[in-house]
């Protein structure tokens, strides 16, 4: 069952800023270790974030 965050929570839980979170969902470019790390945060394998 997928768990609802806000996106601060997503934020927090990665310990970023919102304003960053917001920059990743929008398309920036980034690194498989921050992918790794986003998928982490949100208790997903990271092949799940990369399926469009």
């Amino acid at each position: 069952m997928a768990r609802k965050l806000t996106l601060q929570q997503a934020a927090d839980g990665l310990g970023v800023s919102l304003r960053w979170w917001q920059d990743l969902e929008k398309g920036s470019a980034i690194s498989v270790r921050t992918l790794v790390r986003v998928a982490a945060s949100l208790k997903v394998p990271a092949w799940r974030l990369l399926k469009g």
